[in-house]
């Protein structure tokens, strides 16, 4: 072989390289892109879901109420075992 012929293959191999290494990068570029657009997709049915619960318990009249109630059944309770607890001991 000659020094020519030895370059003209190098340049071949350098050439075919970067071919190949430039279709993996397109390969992979349209996989993320899928991705993203598969999670794009799934995050705007989240968004819907979303919506509709916060329309149910947003526009509930009663919530408000509900949690003052929770508190005064929290503070019964707490009374309860404080009452319990002078009688019997530590519970």
């Amino acid at each position: 072989m000659t020094a020519v012929s030895d370059t003209t293959a190098l340049w071949w191999i350098c050439i075919g390289i970067g071919i190949v290494v430039a279709l993996v990068v397109v390969v992979l570029l349209c996989l993320l892109s899928a991705f993203v657009g598969d999670i794009g997709h799934h995050v705007g049915v989240v968004a819907v879901r979303l919506d509709h619960l916060d329309a149910n318990t947003g526009s509930y009249p009663h919530l408000h109420e509900t949690a003052q109630l929770i508190h005064a059944l929290g503070v019964e309770v707490g009374a309860h075992v404080q009452a319990l607890s002078s009688k019997t001991g530590p519970l």
